[in-house]
């Protein structure tokens, strides 16, 4: 392939059809790649009621993105079978070289900001849970103050037993 001096002299020579073929695989591969993303990804849904959400995500990026790259791929094709001369096909197929890198470094970025929404639902449900207590162990402290178990000093930890809430005195404050 290297003594051809001119791309148009590659597409008039015998080495033409695997240019085709490798086009033809191109397509065939990308949206191979795509169905095989969607399909694990759905069954990976059905198995994970806590992350649909974050499934769902992931399952519309992997459409978009993939459909992008079948369709430039695709398009490729085209162009080489039906002007092989024009050079048309070439001018595409750079841009395909960078939609891929954009797929990647956006793939990336879509895992970051993934992450971060979950871990500020996490954060958001240890809130509660933190304030819940921290209220439980106020309105127990002000009832009754002499029921509550000595703990150990260096003892962190909270046991069930520690935490008593007395609903009538929260109740009685509202009336």
């Amino acid at each position: 392939m290297c003594r051809y001096r001119l791309l148009s002299q590659l597409s008039d020579s015998s080495y033409a059809w695997t240019i085709s073929l490798a086009f033809i695989f191109a397509v065939a591969a990308d949206i191979a790649i795509m169905m095989s993303l969607f399909v694990l990804l759905r069954l990976r849904r059905q198995q994970s009621i806590s992350l649909n959400n974050v499934i769902d995500q992931l399952i519309l990026y992997t459409l978009e993105i993939g459909s992008l790259t079948a369709f430039m791929a695709t398009a490729i094709t085209a162009t080489w079978f039906t002007s092989q001369n024009s050079l048309i096909y070439l001018a595409i197929y750079l841009s395909l070289e960078k939609a891929y890198a954009m797929a990647f470094l956006g793939s990336l970025n879509t895992r970051h900001q993934l992450r971060r929404s979950q871990n500020s639902q996490n954060s958001l449900g240890q809130n509660v849970t933190n304030m819940v207590q921290n209220l439980a162990r106020q309105s127990d402290i002000s009832s009754r103050p002499t029921e509550i178990p000595k703990r150990r000093e260096g003892s962190t930890d909270i046991r069930p037993h520690d935490i008593h809430v007395d609903v009538t005195s929260i109740c009685n404050d509202d009336v």
